[in-house]
């Protein structure tokens, strides 16, 4: 997150072991170089769930769920932080991937292996593949976190040198 390059991260822990308090650690780099974070849940409960948590971490920031159950207010509020370039963080399941973040300074991916990332609708894109995508395009640092990391991550890991964080 310090040096603002893109590299693939993934942080292998068992449920508890701490994953949550690592994203908030690097999320807090991340605002302080006044970037925005983008956090994918692979269901919308989660996204609410730790939208409420990560609120409570970060007081001072604005935290914006972005997703099926945000309301308009919310969407408006977003769009004007993203306007304006503010740091923030953003949390959602499919909707965030698509939003032009111009100050994009991380993405973390939770329960990566899960297959809440595949949208059933249309258009029938994979949200992690998406996150990946564009953690490249915009040269940001991405964490899969996961206690059971999918088969094609692993692959990853070995071909094309994504580095594995065991906890």
């Amino acid at each position: 997150v310090q040096a603002q390059r893109h590299d693939v991260f993934v942080l292998h822990g068992v449920t508890g072991s701490g994953k949550t308090e690592i994203y908030k650690k690097l999320a807090q780099e991340a605002l302080l170089q006044n970037k925005a974070v983008m956090i994918l849940f692979p269901e919308v409960t989660l996204a609410l769930r730790f939208q409420d948590i990560f609120a409570k971490a970060f007081q001072d920031i604005p935290v914006i769920g972005f997703h099926s159950a945000s309301t308009a207010k919310q969407k408006k509020f977003l769009w004007q932080m993203l306007l304006d370039k503010k740091p923030m963080i953003i949390l959602g399941v499919h909707l965030p991937v698509l939003l032009p973040i111009p100050h994009l300074g991380l993405v973390i991916v939770d329960e990566e292996h899960d297959h809440g990332y595949q949208e059933k609708k249309h258009p029938k894109l994979h949200s992690k593949d998406m996150a990946v995508l564009k953690a490249s395009l915009y040269n940001v640092p991405i964490v899969l976190g996961s206690a059971t990391p999918s088969l094609s991550t692993l692959w990853n890991i070995g071909a094309r040198g994504w580095k594995l964080c065991s906890m």
